[in-house]
């Protein structure tokens, strides 16, 4: 079900990004080369986990090599799960490989999206490692959850982690999703899906962005709520 946003809302995130935009007599030109950058991180994470899943069968393999794909091309925002999980690898072995597997059977699976993101966040509730074992660290591995989903075919999850999905709901629906104390994660991982597709429809009908797909909507909503979250913070539809 698409989720209902604010038009006027729509209207300040454009007007936000077009700040972004050079005055190329094609927008849709220059909005691709603002997002270059970021689409490029997504699909080489992508193009990694299929050559992962062309050579490697067992779950924990995978899993663990696509752990190693993440440090590498997108370290920038797993500095701490990065952290954690090190530690974990040192120092409980049997766990790691769990942890491994965790990540290679989301990357297998052929199981919908938005279950398998609700089974996964499940098992991970349940994971039991001290440095894990709190709302923080929970999150980091929620976080790597959503990177394994993000490059699955026809994938419409964004790569983040929960406060960035706080932000962009907050400012969408008016109800931050996604949080720590969300119980429903299954229809608020929907919800924040069906921003993306609302988004993308709105720069490809209205406003001559000609977005290559949801990656490229994904991409912009990560520039815009990473480098400019002030002015999303402190709107007022008044």
């Amino acid at each position: 079900m698409p989720v209902n946003i604010e038009q006027a809302r729509l209207n300040f995130f454009r007007q936000q990004f077009e700040k972004r935009l050079s005055n190329e007599t094609d927008i849709s030109v220059s909005f691709k080369s603002v997002v270059s950058k970021e689409r490029k991180i997504k699909e080489d994470l992508i193009a990694k986990v299929d050559t992962i899943l062309e050579n490697e069968t067992d779950p924990t393999e995978i899993g663990e090599q696509f752990y190693k794909a993440v440090i590498e091309i997108v370290q920038s925002i797993f500095r701490n799960s990065i952290a954690k999980l090190n530690d974990l690898k040192k120092s409980d072995i049997p766990n790691y490989q769990h942890f491994c597997s965790l990540y290679g059977n989301v990357l297998v699976s052929k199981e919908n999206e938005t279950q398998l993101f609700s089974d996964t966040y499940e098992k991970i509730q349940k994971f039991h490692y001290g440095p894990i074992e709190n709302t923080p660290g929970r999150a980091d591995m929620v976080r790597l959850l959503i990177a394994a989903l993000s490059t699955k075919p026809d994938s419409r999850t964004m790569i983040g982690g929960v406060e960035f999905f706080g932000r962009v709901t907050k400012f969408f629906l008016g109800n931050a999703l996604l949080t720590y104390t969300d119980n429903n994660v299954g229809d608020s991982f929907n919800q924040a899906n069906e921003i993306v597709s609302t988004i993308y429809a709105e720069m490809k009908n209205e406003w001559g962005w000609n977005p290559a797909d949801i990656i490229d909507v994904q991409c912009a909503l990560w520039i815009e709520f990473h480098d400019n979250i002030e002015s999303y913070t402190s709107y007022s539809s008044d």
